[in-house]
């Protein structure tokens, strides 16, 4: 299967370009991640309109892989706890935590009979 590949906007192209002017990283290093971006935000604001023309269309040329999706997580088959609670649970009533320990009681007194 391909991967897809996607756009970026000139703000992502700028991001970029920040982070690899050693002069500029040097400084934001200094910085916490969120003053970091206020940083780079300030610097994109403060950009000329002909800087931010060539930004879009280097931007429209450049395509980027998108992540690669996450791999479903395994299943597991349920215990015979979380089967007896689940089979059990309408039985006995109260509040969550108090439903919770008389089942645990309960799973107690049939596992000493067994």
């Amino acid at each position: 299967m391909a991967r897809v590949m996607r756009k970026i906007n000139s703000y992502a192209l700028f991001i970029i370009k920040v982070y690899k002017n050693p002069r500029l990283l040097a400084e934001l290093r200094k910085l916490s991640v969120p003053a970091r971006f206020r940083f780079i935000a300030k610097k994109y604001i403060a950009l000329a309109e002909a800087d931010r023309a060539t930004l879009v269309q280097e931007a429209a040329k450049i395509r980027q892989a998108a992540p690669k999706p996450m791999p479903k997580p395994k299943l597991r088959s349920p215990s015979v706890y979380n089967v007896f609670v689940k089979k059990n649970f309408e039985t006995v009533t109260g509040t969550g935590p108090q439903r919770l320990k008389k089942l645990a009681k309960l799973w107690n007194s049939q596992k000493k009979k067994a």
